[in-house]
């Protein structure tokens, strides 16, 4: 029978007489017939470590018009017809009452925290009746999941006059540690602490504009601090915090900077005039302006 199960069910049947006038002894028995069901499980995990995650959520659309034996369409296309969330094993399974010679799809609808959405993979699949002693037609699919990634920005200026430089300080050439803030976990629950508090991560060394940047880090706390200046330039001390914190599903790498105003070295000099009258203690004298040149 079209779109239902055979089970290979068998009934005992006892033809008793009841009337020996009958030529004819009857009996009976009931077969019932259940409807061939849909099973869709979705797989969610890390697309690197391959790890299961929890906290993703996929809907299950119908992929055409869904039509009762009348011809009357009951179901839209594109229609929402049930929602599901990945658990800790990473897989999710729709319930709905799939009617059969139907196609659906199934997208994400939001990611785990600090993953990016995977919107450009969609499943698709056709419900067809297949072989009647089949109960359940299984459809499984696996999505995987990008982390969001963080990327930092550090500019070098001078304190006083900002990116110009003064005399023959360089902004080329500072040397700066990034390090961890706290223990930077991996997102994927499973694989732990990336690196430990206090580990310095990388170093970063400016170009002559003063700028350097570092790409591609897990979210989590850092502080940049400057190991080595550049020349003509006193070290910065301070301990610059950035908070690589997630942004929603929807923003693929988060943006942090970071501004270090450096102090130039200074010189100070003191212009002594006296009379030049050949005495050895010459008389100091007051009241004389000099002006300060720069010739380098």
């Amino acid at each position: 029978m079209a779109r239902h199960i055979n089970k290979g069910e068998s009934k005992k049947i006892t033809l008793t007489e009841t009337d020996p006038t009958q030529e004819i002894v009857l009996g009976e028995a009931t077969f019932a017939n259940d409807r061939q069901k849909v099973s869709v499980v979705i797989n969610k995990v890390d697309d690197t470590t391959k790890n299961p995650l929890p906290g993703g959520i996929y809907g299950l659309y119908a992929g055409e018009a869904i039509k009762n034996v009348n011809g009357d369409v009951i179901v839209a296309k594109d229609t929402l017809i049930q929602r599901a969330t990945t658990g800790a094993d990473g897989k999710a399974a729709f319930t709905a009452d799939l009617p059969l010679n139907v196609s659906y799809y199934v997208k994400e609808l939001q990611a785990p925290k600090k993953y990016v959405r995977n919107e450009t993979d969609v499943f698709t699949f056709t419900a067809n009746y297949t072989k009647e002693t089949e109960s359940r037609i299984e459809f499984t699919y696996t999505f995987e999941n990008e982390r969001v990634n963080a990327r930092i920005d550090l500019t070098k200026v001078d304190a006083e006059t900002g990116a110009k430089t003064q005399g023959d300080a360089s902004l080329i050439g500072a040397v700066y540690g990034l390090y961890a803030r706290e223990d930077i976990v991996h997102p994927d629950g499973k694989t732990g602490v990336i690196y430990k508090k206090d580990f310095q991560i990388a170093t970063l060394t400016t170009d002559k504009n003063g700028k350097a940047f570092i790409e591609n880090l897990y979210l989590g706390k850092y502080y940049i601090k400057e190991l080595v200046p550049s020349e003509g330039y006193l070290l910065d001390t301070t301990e610059h915090d950035l908070d690589c914190a997630d942004e929603g599903d929807l923003v693929k790498t988060v943006k942090k900077s970071a501004t270090s105003k450096e102090q130039v070295i200074k010189q100070p000099f003191q212009v002594i005039k006296a009379a030049n009258n050949g005495q050895t203690d010459a008389d100091l004298l007051s009241g004389v302006g000099f002006t300060a040149y720069l010739i380098s």
